[in-house]
């Protein structure tokens, strides 16, 4: 039986409204997809995806949907911290 783990990324409101979103070119292979790392109370999150080569990017997404991405020293900045508003 070969198992896949790809990701996906949620989104859970206090209205119980679930938002399933992937970054694009977040690969779909096993280990690779889209993860959300942090979300503050305006709904921005900041997180990172891997593609189809096993690359890591990272990206901030706003509470309306548009992803923006991180270059990767920024990354690294925010990778042991939580985003506030």
């Amino acid at each position: 039986m070969y198992l896949s783990l790809t990701a996906m990324a949620m989104l859970i409101s206090t209205a119980a409204t679930v938002t399933t979103f992937e970054a694009p070119g977040a690969g779909n292979a096993p280990g690779q997809g889209t993860f959300a790392y942090s979300i503050n109370t305006a709904g921005t999150i900041v997180g990172y995806y891997i593609d189809s080569d096993d690359n890591n990017h990272g990206f901030l997404r706003s509470a309306s949907g548009v992803l923006l991405p991180l270059r990767q020293h920024t990354l690294l900045a925010v990778e042991n911290c939580s985003i506030a508003r």
